[in-house]
């Protein structure tokens, strides 16, 4: 039963409290008028008959009535009493089971269920508190797995731009000494090509230096001894 429901069952309620409560006063109003009307009746027509008497007996009969009077005075306000508080009772009964079957027992129904309406909120309430904790950690502990695979990616792709840097080093340095081996290659090679055409030239030069002192052709063996002995030279030069 929602709110909605509840509230003009509530204003149902106490609007039939208020009414009954109403109907009570004016039944107990209108059953005092009805005895005070009562008694009136009977103490005027007591009266009429004590003045039609004998004059003999008006004051025996007016003591008489007086005394009677006196009596039906106290017994009229004994009955009117009991009277009263009957109907008083009967109505406060009739009253109490009309508000039991019409007002309590909606009203206590309609409270139950405001009440197991409320424990239900907080049940549901206490349900989406918890399941959006559990989403919160959820989301925290994702959050932190992603960021260990981050750091993670971070840390590999670090080590692989070292590795890269490595390698390029060593492939620039293994370039610059085939470089340096290869140029120093070619510059013996050359060395030497340039020693053997100096030694060529110079052997040339020395035969025929040698054939214009001499006077004679310088052999092959003397040529040969002479580029032997020139070579020598040099080579004791150079060390």
């Amino acid at each position: 039963m929602t709110r909605q429901n509840i509230d003009p069952l509530m204003r149902r309620a106490a609007a039939l409290i208020t009414a009954l409560a109403v109907l009570a006063v004016a039944v107990t109003t209108c059953l005092h008028a009805a005895e005070d009307a009562s008694s009136h009746s009977a103490s005027t027509g007591g009266t009429e008959s004590e003045a039609h008497a004998t004059g003999e007996n008006a004051a025996a009969s007016h003591g008489t009535e007086d005394g009677h009077g006196a009596e039906h005075a106290e017994g009229v306000p004994l009955s009117f009493k009991t009277d009263l508080a009957l109907w008083s009772g009967v109505t406060f009964l009739v009253f109490v089971l009309v508000l039991r079957v019409f007002a309590w027992k909606p009203l206590i129904e309609a409270l139950d269920a405001r009440e197991a309406k409320i424990r239900n909120d907080i049940a549901e309430a206490n349900a989406a508190r918890q399941k959006a904790e559990r989403l919160l950690k959820e989301h925290e502990q994702k959050l932190a797995e992603t960021h260990a695979t981050v750091r993670q990616m971070l840390e590999d792709a670090k080590q692989e731009a070292e590795q890269l840097r490595q390698r390029m080093l060593e492939e620039a340095q293994r370039e610059a000494d085939s470089a340096r081996q290869q140029a120093m290659e070619a510059i013996a090679t050359a060395k030497e090509q340039a020693l053997a055409e100096l030694f060529t030239r110079l052997a040339d030069e020395i035969a025929l230096a040698t054939e214009h002192v001499l006077g004679r052709t310088v052999t092959d063996d003397d040529h040969r001894r002479l580029i032997e002995d020139a070579l020598a030279q040099l080579s004791g030069r150079s060390s």
